[in-house]
């Protein structure tokens, strides 16, 4: 039950990741309106994935291909960096390069790729 409740959290944390990136790319409705709630809502999505799955790594720790799951943490801290960055700056009131948020897209892209494809 509580491997159930940690994967939905994990993959909710990647759809958040994805979507709020995408936003803040095209200025679509969350980041046009606060920049400043979109950013926390980025790197919250971030953390919360990071954290959920090491918490379901360590779970079934016995279950797992070591190195895809080492392969995806990889790319889900440097996600959970680039989100924390670019909340930094919108909170500093600087305006941070949407590049941030193309890096995060992409590579939050890659991640469900691997989660997905490789079996």
């Amino acid at each position: 039950m509580i491997s159930l409740i940690l994967y939905v959290i994990h993959v909710a944390g990647m759809a958040g990741v994805i979507l709020i990136s995408a936003d803040i790319i095209f200025n679509g409705l969350i980041s046009k309106k606060n920049k400043r709630k979109a950013a926390v809502f980025f790197a919250s999505f971030a953390h919360a994935q990071i954290l959920s799955g090491l918490l379901l790594y360590v779970a079934k720790f016995n279950e797992v291909n070591h190195m895809k799951i080492g392969i995806k943490m990889l790319l889900g801290i440097v996600v959970a960096v680039l989100a924390t960055i670019y909340s930094a700056k919108v909170k500093e009131n600087k305006n941070p390069s949407a590049s941030l948020a193309v890096y995060a897209l992409v590579l939050a892209i890659i991640i469900t790729g691997i989660a997905f494809l490789w079996h």
